[in-house]
């Protein structure tokens, strides 16, 4: 993280312990979503209730994204509601923002990382790629991830993407994640063993994440960690980040899907504007005043519920979470 980041994130910090309605700073860009096609079709995940229409980011739009952002932003998530290794392009859009500085990461069922797109990911640059998984055995995960998700295929590509990793020497992070929920919570500590291996960095048990509320069938599959939550800030993303969408609209955060919430539009708009706009304004104020009236998205979210911010936010934030990943984080022998 450079100065300007820094200087960068105390204004935000400072915003958020202040609740002020302005944007201050210049927002992270928390997510690009190169697409929100998937072929799967995962039980806790709301595409199904989505209907704004299935598209693939253009280049143009992604490279004025991160032209935009480079210097502010470092490191962008390449996915939000979709597999983003379905975009065509993904490698290339990858390479971009590897030539801009900015540091890449995206999540993605391994169905899809065949040999020939192993190796452009590895040559790509992507700094980090997040594996999901969940289960240890065929029927869990195809109970979970819907009847086209095939457990031996899976594991197969996973295994074969680390030994390309591991004979290329390649320095890509890569975490493979089980999602807590009822399902899988007797399978973690069988994952985890499972999982710890040579060219796996980090395994990740993942909370259960109920989007925005609004699908009583997805927040009943969850198992909550109460200590987890109770570490949890109130909801800062319209103070931090924003999220965008592969058409170019801007959202504030990861838990709204549909796009419900739009502050602005990169196609008429630049970044700077729409994170001050009326629309940004205005979600800041509803969420200090706790007025949702007109806001059913926030007004369903359990994500936003949580303690106030401390004056040293989101810098207490970071070392607390690096102090907690140090002494919770399986760390893999094998990678020492």
């Amino acid at each position: 993280m450079n100065l300007r980041q820094l200087f960068n994130l105390y204004r935000k910090g400072d915003a958020y312990f202040k609740r002020k309605v302005a944007g201050c700073g210049y927002p992270d860009i928390l997510a690009i979503e190169l697409t929100n096609a998937c072929m799967m079709d995962c039980e806790m995940c709301p595409r199904s209730a989505m209907s704004r229409r299935v598209g693939f980011i253009s280049p143009e739009l992604f490279q004025r994204v991160i032209d935009e952002s480079k210097g502010y932003t470092e490191w962008v998530w390449l996915h939000h509601m979709g597999d983003p290794l379905l975009h065509p392009q993904a490698a290339d859009l990858i390479s971009y923002a590897k030539s801009k500085r900015v540091k890449t990461r995206l999540s993605t069922n391994p169905y899809c990382i065949d040999q020939e797109l192993a190796i452009k990911l590895l040559d790509s640059g992507l700094d980090l790629i997040h594996i999901s998984l969940d289960g240890t055995d065929a029927e869990t995960y195809r109970s979970i991830r819907g009847p086209r998700a095939d457990y031996d295929q899976a594991v197969s590509n996973i295994n074969r993407f680390l030994d390309l990793k591991l004979a290329r020497k390649s320095p890509i992070i890569v975490q493979i994640a089980i999602i807590r929920m009822r399902k899988t919570n007797d399978q973690i500590d069988c994952f985890i063993e499972l999982w710890t291996k040579p060219g796996i960095d980090r395994v990740v048990v993942k909370e259960f994440n109920t989007w925005d509320g609004s699908q009583p069938n997805i927040t009943s599959l969850g198992v909550y960690d109460k200590a987890a939550q109770a570490l949890q800030y109130s909801c800062k993303h319209p103070w931090l980040n924003v999220v965008i969408l592969w058409d170019g609209r801007v959202i504030p955060c990861c838990n709204d899907y549909d796009g419900k919430l739009v502050l602005g539009d990169l196609n008429s708009q630049t970044l700077q504007e729409i994170w001050d706009s009326p629309a940004a304004r205005k979600l800041r104020e509803q969420l200090t005043k706790h007025d949702y009236s007109d806001n059913p998205t926030c007004g369903t979210c359990l994500e936003k519920r949580g303690a106030p911010a401390s004056r040293f936010f989101p810098f207490n934030r970071y070392v607390w979470e690096r102090l907690l990943a140090k002494a919770m984080r399986r760390v893999n022998p094998h990678e020492m």
